[in-house]
């Protein structure tokens, strides 16, 4: 029996948002004297809402981290079991790498009017492009069923494609032996 561990990469959606509530922070103490002018309320109540802002990303950010737990994938003589479900190695057709965002390209056209507007696009951006980075998926085709079944996901593309060639070769090694 084979059995591989496989890590995902971490998470990396957390270091954009202590940013923006650092800097909530600080409007906070900048209009906390221009209260008394009255021009301070409204950038107080504009850091407030960055800051619960902060909070709420910090809870989605925790969700996504929890998710992003090490997987088991063994391969012995009688399949290959992951996330609890077992392929045959008689109805393994491929062992392919995917992603988890592939679909047709969506082109956004957006008019950011503002500073602040514009360094909260390009955050985002940042953010999902690191997000791109670690969502590669190592994937199974069965014979009897042409969808993919997952066998690990949320990993770079180096992983990935590392593991996908470690688990062909030990498929292959364990069918030549299987077969007379």
């Amino acid at each position: 029996m084979t059995v591989f561990e496989i890590t995902p990469a971490p998470y990396p959606g957390a270091a954009l948002s202590n940013f923006g509530f650092y800097a909530a922070i600080a409007v906070a103490l900048i209009s906390i004297p221009l209260v008394v002018i009255l021009a301070g309320i409204p950038l107080l109540l504009l850091s407030l809402w960055v800051m619960w802002l902060h909070h709420t990303n910090r809870k989605r950010i925790a969700r996504e981290i929890a998710a992003r737990r090490p997987s088991t994938v063994t391969v012995s003589n009688d399949g290959i079991a992951a996330h609890g479900s077992r392929f045959a190695l008689t109805e393994v057709r491929d062992i392919q790498v995917g992603h988890a965002h592939t679909g047709p390209a969506v082109s956004q056209v957006i008019d950011v009017s503002t500073a602040g507007a514009q360094l909260g696009h390009n955050a985002r951006l940042q953010v999902e492009a690191a997000q791109h980075h670690v969502s590669f998926q190592v994937l199974a085709r069965l014979v009897s069923d042409s969808r993919l079944r997952l066998v690990a996901a949320g990993l770079t593309q180096q992983t990935a494609t590392a593991f996908a060639e470690d688990l062909r070769i030990e498929v292959a090694r364990r069918d030549k032996a299987a077969s007379p």
